[in-house]
């Protein structure tokens, strides 16, 4: 949380209760976590972050964690290769996830383009792909420039609610208006 913070800080982005909510929400899963881990109880659960899903969308959200959690394991049981890879296949993705191929493609697609994954690639034999995560720093600042734009969407998402609510409001007093 202080890596987070101190990015906030020197980029300049307002520490606003959004912000403060999702490091908080991002510490109590990694808690939460760990706590599984230790009592081996881990499978099957798959964090999600409120930002995440604004943000990224729930597939793509998903896919992060995912693949966060694959890295994790290959780095603590020391499997990672030497250029710093780990490997998931399609099938592997499928059965943890539930997205299909295609869903899988786009997802990748997408943390490509924002800095979560460095590259993939796909080869040995059988043939494997490859994931290589982008690095902490890159990550970290890839999180701030989604903290900030699930912050536009949620701000959208409340003026069109407000919005909606005035125009349903107009509607009624002027049904109202006419019936008196």
């Amino acid at each position: 949380m202080t890596i987070l913070k101190d990015y906030f800080m020197t980029e300049g982005v307002p520490m606003n209760e959004y912000y403060l909510d999702w490091l908080y929400e991002g510490e109590e899963m990694i808690e939460q976590r760990e706590e599984l881990d230790a009592a081996g109880k881990s499978k099957g659960y798959i964090p999600g972050n409120r930002n995440f899903l604004l943000a990224l969308g729930s597939n793509t959200s998903l896919l992060l964690a995912e693949l966060c959690d694959k890295q994790d394991f290959y780095k603590k049981t020391k499997q990672l290769n030497s250029l710093g890879e780990f490997f998931y296949t399609i099938i592997d993705c499928e059965v943890n996830t539930g997205l299909s191929r295609k869903q899988q493609i786009v997802c990748i697609d997408k943390l490509e383009k924002r800095g979560f994954i460095e590259y993939t690639i796909t080869r040995d034999m059988p043939m494997r792909r490859f994931f290589k995560m982008a690095e902490d720093e890159v990550i970290i600042k890839a999180l701030g420039q989604l903290c900030i734009e699930a912050d536009a969407k949620r701000s959208k998402i409340l003026k069109l609610n407000n919005e909606s609510k005035e125009h349903l409001q107009a509607e009624l007093d002027k049904k109202f208006n006419k019936n008196k």
